[in-house]
C-alpha cells in the first residue's frame, strides 16, 4: 500500500487480525515480481463489530447519554423494579433466576416490547416514557432495566437513539 493511500486507513492491522483488502494485481517488470497494490483495508468479523461498537460508545459518551458513575445513582435496595424486554426472551429467564431468587419480596413489573426489528426502538422509547410517568402500578418504580438476552452481537441490529 502506497503512502498516499495509507494515510486514509482507519485501522492498524495486527498479527492474527482478519482484514479485507481491495487490491489490484500488477507486475513489477524490473524484477519480474507479481505484486498486489492495496487501495483500501477494512476489518472483518469481530474486529469490524468492535470498531463500530467503540465508535457508537464514544458518540454516546460525547453526548452524555452514558452514565459513568452508576454506583451513586442506584438505591441500595430498590422498592420496585421495572424491566423493559421481550416477554418471551432469554432476559426473562435471567431475571427469574437471578433477581426473583435473590430478592423475592421486591416487585418486578415487566413492560413487554419487541427487542429486535424495526419496531424495537420506538416501542422501547414508549415504554421508557410510560415508566417515567410513574402512574398506577409504576408509581413506586425506582429502577428500570432495559435488556435483551441471547442472540449474538451480529443479531442485535443497529442501535437507534432518539432525544
Amino acid at each position: 500500500m502506497f503512502r498516499g493511500r495509507n494515510q486514509y486507513v482507519k485501522i492498524k492491522p495486527k498479527e492474527g487480525m482478519q482484514i479485507q483488502l481491495k487490491a489490484k494485481l500488477s507486475l513489477y517488470e524490473g524484477r519480474g515480481d507479481y505484486q498486489l497494490i492495496v487501495s483500501s483495508i477494512s476489518p472483518l468479523g469481530e474486529g469490524a463489530l468492535r470498531i463500530a461498537f467503540d465508535a457508537l460508545k464514544n458518540k454516546l459518551h460525547v453526548k452524555d447519554y452514558l452514565m459513568t458513575n452508576l454506583s451513586s445513582t442506584f438505591p441500595t435496595l430498590p422498592k420496585h423494579i421495572g424491566v423493559i424486554t421481550s416477554p418471551t426472551g432469554a432476559a426473562i429467564e435471567i431475571l427469574s433466576v437471578c433477581l426473583c431468587a435473590a430478592f423475592p419480596s421486591i416487585p418486578v413489573t415487566i413492560l413487554p416490547v419487541p427487542v429486535q426489528g424495526n419496531e424495537a426502538a420506538p416501542n422501547m422509547i414508549e415504554a421508557i416514557k410510560l415508566a417515567n410517568k410513574k402512574q398506577g402500578c409504576l408509581e413506586d418504580l425506582d429502577v428500570l432495566i432495559i435488556g435483551r438476552g441471547g442472540g449474538s452481537l451480529e443479531d442485535s441490529g443497529p442501535l437507534m437513539m432518539s432525544n
